[in-house]
Order: structure tokens, then sequence, then C-alpha cells
């Protein structure tokens, strides 16, 4: 936990590096916006809140198989 300014407990909530190597090679591979997956990851930790990220990881699952289903289709 950190202490602002006013001091005020909070705490600082950031995503490991093995989970920053994962999302780039998810943005390699999908060209998503990766960095809006994380923000909404970590608000979702931090408030206990969904905020959209269940739609949002259905529509990276969504064009993660496309992406996969077309792949092979070109095969």
């Amino acid at each position: 936990m950190e202490v602002d300014d006013d001091g005020e407990w909070y705490t600082l909530y950031e995503v490991e590096r093995w989970w920053d190597e994962f999302f780039e090679e998810l943005c390699d591979y999908t060209g998503l916006d990766v960095d809006r997956l994380k923000r909404k990851i970590i608000e979702y930790v931090q408030y206990d809140k969904d905020y959209g990220l269940s739609s949002l990881i259905d529509d990276y699952i969504d064009h993660i198989i496309l992406k996969i289903d077309n792949q092979l289709v070109t095969k």
C-alpha cells in the first residue's frame, strides 16, 4: 500500500512483467489495443467492477478465433 500527498492510503495496481510480455504477444498477433485491455483488468481488480471487461474479452476472443480460422482456411 502507498500513501498519497493527502495522507490517504491506496494500492498501486500494475500488470506483472510476465503478463506484460503476454499482452505484447497478443498485440503482435492480433493488432488489438492491449493497453485498453490492461487498463480494464486493473480497474476490475482495483474497484471490483466489470466496467465492460467481460464484453471486451469476448470481443478479443472472437477476433482471435476468426484470425486463427482465417489462417487455417488459407493454408
